[in-house]
């Protein structure tokens, strides 16, 4: 290691936390860290968090530590060696490698590991009125939720009920907003928690939901801690710290924070005290906070309780207490396996292009799956085969049948860079995107339809459009199926969206280096891009905010509504001309279904604009000189074997 890195791996708890600190000699500098198991590098993560240990011990910075989970896939019994290195170095830390043994989860029958201790966790029951201000300490806010302050100051606090669009919240879900205006001292939301789940103690999972909306006064809201504590009349004594110093800037969802809560904390609770969160909140501004939950941990197979544990007691414990990155143990570099055509567990397979390197960013592709199992499959199998920047899956299955889930099991089994979000029941494709966009950590990241399949250096073209300007919010490829990004023809001859034919003989991958070959790549800004497939700059959909899932909720109207947002927030879009990804266009509605849809869709999106002129937007799009010129090579050098396909769709709005 060098001389300006220090840094130590603790070891690996039973639950699969692995943990450490890593000091670099450099003032404010955070050290880079890649961790590998058996090989095979799976994440790349900061040593930037809070232990109070290493502040304790006089740590220059004792914002030093990491924590990261393990991966399901190492739970088999079997023996492995992990290794932490410092990026910048490439040498190991101190005690790595390290060997490890974990042992398979399993739910405990009969008790109730899935219940959520916070009450009125929808924030739906609201006795007092959906709208107060608070006058004394303590005033309840919705049911079960409290409002504190410092003692003899005015709060100077409102709190209401809301459901903004793009939260992903459900009918009978909504969000507690917090105005806060100047004050002095603090001001904490305190919510009593249900303590009989909790009976023994043990082990549990907080996540939360914030988002700190971008508004013409700028917003200084911050948390600069969340915490479970006992209270005691007007007392509330912190007994573990969650989470310190949150910054929410737009939506900001932590996830899946450990916490401790001992059989001993439980017994103390005599008398008058309860068991109780705490969220402090500091500055002006106003701030939404939706969807928490705590919820015990599953519990490992009875055996040898020394396996896997740290060595020393004293990180043992604070393991669980440590303040974590809301994307621990998901941020996967590298890929163990392809899907064969038969979509079953094949042989690890590299990417067909150049290996990647630290200094590339991290995107997420996130894929909505609605029981299309084949064609998730195939997706994922080019997306690894022609993909080299480091990246994540994230796939959100909404309901999907038990083929499907079944299918995308096996698929997290044998990939541990795909990761699989489950909802029970169908929420609905704008929702589900919303959900993905906020569990998703990385500055950028892809919505891709499951019914598409990528093509040579796909995500490395969209990423060279979206960096060569910061005011570019979202870049798309071109397609045989995209409407105004559709090559090589636009419209089929009865004036509905084309479907091209690739050429006989031709598949995709050839086709997108013909695309590529005979394009200017002069990546023209478009007002509009199709949902299909686009590269996001997160920092941008977080200022003007997500998908509307209320106006359209089905997934019809949605893109052009943000697009159309984008715009007016100054924002630019492009189209990387050089880059083609192939659309099945499957048919998740019948056809007039969606003709119905686009028909609602198209009305919802006047309405909502009526001083915009989207034909003119559209006529914008069709006299695209660069495209067009790309249109007319591809047809010029081979005419006769493009055919067009018509597509069903109600030729509207940028369908």
């Amino acid at each position: 290691m060098s001389e300006n890195i220090q840094g130590h791996l603790d070891g690996v708890s039973a639950e699969g936390w692995l943990g450490g600190w890593a000091l670099s000699g450099e003032s404010g500098v955070k050290v880079q860290l890649h961790i590998a198991v058996d090989g095979q590098q799976l994440a790349s993560i900061t040593a930037d968090q809070f232990r109070a240990d290493l502040s304790e011990a006089k740590f220059s910075d004792p914002s030093c530590a990491f924590v990261y989970r393990l991966p399901d896939e190492f739970r088999d019994n079997r023996p492995h060696t992990v290794e932490v290195t410092a990026a910048a170095t490439g040498l190991p830390l101190q005690n790595s490698p390290l060997p490890f043994v974990l042992r398979s989860l399993v739910s405990r029958p009969g008790t109730t590991e899935d219940k959520n201790l916070v009450p009125n966790a929808k924030l739906s029951h609201w006795p007092g009125g959906s709208f107060l201000k608070p006058a004394e300490r303590f005033t309840q806010l919705a049911a079960g939720w409290y409002c504190d302050f410092k003692h003899g100051t005015q709060p100077n606090v409102t709190a209401c009920i809301d459901r903004p669009a793009g939260l992903g919240l459900r009918e009978d879900e909504y969000a507690l907003k917090m105005t806060l205006g100047a004050s002095e001292g603090y001001r904490r939301i305190v919510i009593p928690i249900d303590v009989s789940a909790a009976s023994e103690g043990g082990r549990f999972l907080f996540s939360c939901g914030f988002r700190r909306p971008h508004t013409s006064i700028t917003s200084q809201v911050t948390i600069p801690e969340i915490f479970l504590g006992t209270l005691e009349g007007s007392d509330l004594n912190r007994i573990a710290s969650i989470r310190k110093r949150l910054t929410p800037d737009g939506t900001l969802r932590v996830h899946d924070v450990p916490v401790v809560i001992s059989a001993g904390t439980l017994a103390d609770l005599e008398g008058q005290k309860q068991l109780a969160l705490g969220i402090d909140l500091q500055g002006e501004g106003e701030l939404l906070i939706f969807s928490p939950r705590l919820a015990r941990m599953p519990i490992l197979l009875p055996g040898n309780e020394t396996v896997g544990q740290f060595e020393d007691p004293r990180i043992q414990e604070q393991s669980n207490l440590l303040t974590l990155p809301s994307n621990w143990g998901r941020r996967r570099l590298v890929s163990s396996s392809r899907l064969s055509d038969a979509m079953e567990p094949a042989s690890s397979t590299a990417p067909d292009d150049e290996s990647t390197t630290a200094a590339s960013p991290l995107v997420q592709i996130i894929v909505p799956v609605f029981n299309a199992a084949h064609d998730t499959g195939e997706l994922l199998t080019s997306i690894e085969k022609h993909t080299s920047l480091p990246y994540e899956v994230l796939l959100f299955d909404d309901g999907s049948d038990a083929h499907t889930k079944d299918f995308l099991r096996r698929v997290t089994e044998h990939n541990p860079r795909v990761t699989i979000i489950s909802h029970e029941e169908n929420v609905g494709y704008t929702r589900n995107i919303n959900l993905a966009i906020q569990s998703s950590t990385a500055d950028f990241v892809v919505i891709l339809n499951s019914d598409t399949i990528v093509t040579p250096r796909w995500l490395e073209k969209l990423h060279e459009v979206i960096s060569r300007d910061h005011q570019i919010a979202g870049v798309g490829p071109l397609s045989n199926a995209a409407s105004w990004q559709s090559v090589p023809q636009v419209k089929a001859p009865d004036g509905t969206w084309a479907v091209n034919q690739l050429p006989p003989g031709m598949d995709t991958d050839q086709y997108s280096r013909l695309v590529e070959d005979l394009s200017e790549a002069q990546f023209p800004d478009f007002p509009l891009l199709n949902g299909f497939c686009t590269l996001f700059r997160r920092a941008a959909l977080e200022q003007v905010g997500l998908f509307d899932d209320l106006t359209f909720p089905r997934g019809y109207g949605e893109e052009n509504d943000l697009c159309i947002r984008l715009g007016q927030a100054g924002f630019r879009l492009c189209v990387a001309d050089h880059t083609f990804v192939y659309h099945k266009k499957s048919r998740s509605f019948g056809s007039e279904l969606r003709k119905e849809i686009s028909r609602e869709a198209s009305g919802k999106l006047r309405a909502k604009y009526p001083d915009l002129r989207i034909d003119q937007l559209e006529s914008q799009m069709a006299a695209n000189a660069a495209l067009n010129m790309l249109r007319m090579k591809l047809l010029t050098f081979n005419p006769e074997e493009h055919r067009v396909l018509r597509d069903d769709a109600v030729p509207f709005e940028q369908q």
